[in-house]
């Protein structure tokens, strides 16, 4: 399950990612509602951006093509997966901890036993932790490439994306910290 501080940080996230679609940063000195990087440094590299710093030219190349590449990926959901998490509804977040492995002692494989400094493979086959990430590395990308581009297409996408995992009824994840 999705631990209450991962529940908030992302609570929080969607929180500021609307805040920032419906509030845009038209001005290179205001400073943007960010909760990572720090916003005087973002600041300080739009304006650097702005006079023409090829080292920032180059990065922002680079952020665009992430970001262009994050626009025709697909949305992800904690619904997109084959097996169902113990509590039987799809829209529970699952996961497994990566040292626990199923016990070759029972029928069941049940309880699981501990391997201490060994990743159980079944951790990315059956969790919903890739999915996860990459939604959270999309948002990011499309989120700082929206800011220091001012493309509409870019915070569009990231809204969608956190649209598709929070509040789609049909996608959404259950809220709750069971």
């Amino acid at each position: 399950m999705l631990r209450p501080t991962l529940l908030a940080f992302f609570g929080y996230f969607l929180f500021a990612a609307g805040f920032a679609v419906l509030n845009p940063i038209t001005n290179a000195s205001e400073s943007p509602p960010v909760f990572v990087p720090q916003p005087t440094y973002l600041t300080e590299s739009k304006k650097r951006l702005q006079s023409g710093d090829p080292a920032f030219l180059a990065a922002l190349d680079r952020l665009t093509r992430d970001a262009d590449r994050a626009l025709k990926s697909a949305t992800f959901s904690v619904t997109h997966k084959e097996l169902l998490p113990p509590s039987r509804d799809k829209h529970d977040y699952m996961s497994l901890a990566p040292y626990w492995w199923p016990n070759p002692n029972t029928s069941n494989s049940l309880p699981y036993v501990r391997r201490d400094g060994e990743i159980n493979p079944e951790r990315d086959r059956t969790s919903d932790r890739k999915r996860l990430d990459q939604l959270v590395q999309a948002v990011k990308t499309l989120g700082l490439a929206y800011y220091f581009t001012g493309r509409e297409e870019y915070a569009v996408h990231a809204a969608k994306l956190m649209r598709v995992w929070f509040l789609d009824e049909t996608t959404k994840m259950n809220p709750h910290l069971r």
